[in-house]
């Protein structure tokens, strides 16, 4: 039986629910990967909500896709930096890799559409035009 996400579960259970490792949790807190808007001190319970549940899953593709925890921190470090939020909240992520099938750039598609390029070393805005042709005849 899958637990669905409720309010207040505490970190054990978050670890079932997405199948991340609770020390991996913990290091995703403690490297500033995951923030909480309640930031816990010694021996006070985080208090999970949905959108980390969001956070958690889109972090495990990240590594799932090889991207280290390094370029993670650096690409959330400098997404913070320009869009003042977190930056997994919302939006969606493109990986480029090169010939190798290595990471070399994570790209944001925020809600209004602006690409920001967050780890390759021309960091910045792009302006993308996407073309979708499968309605063509």
């Amino acid at each position: 039986m899958t637990t669905a996400f409720r309010e207040g579960m505490n970190s054990f259970e978050i670890s079932k629910l997405t199948g991340i490792p609770l020390r991996t949790l913990q290091s995703w807190h403690q490297k500033k990967i995951l923030l909480f808007s309640n930031e816990p001190g010694t021996g006070k319970k985080i208090l999970w909500k949905r959108k980390h549940i969001r956070e958690i899953r889109i972090l495990r593709q990240f590594r799932d896709q090889g991207i280290s925890m390094q370029l993670m921190k650096k690409a959330m470090d400098y997404m913070r930096d320009i869009l003042g939020h977190n930056p997994l909240s919302s939006g969606h992520f493109i990986i480029v890799f090169d010939k190798n099938k290595k990471p070399t750039n994570l790209i944001k598609i925020d809600t209004e559409g602006k690409a920001i390029e967050t780890i390759n070393k021309y960091q910045g805005q792009y302006l993308l035009s996407f073309i979708d042709n499968k309605n063509e005849q």
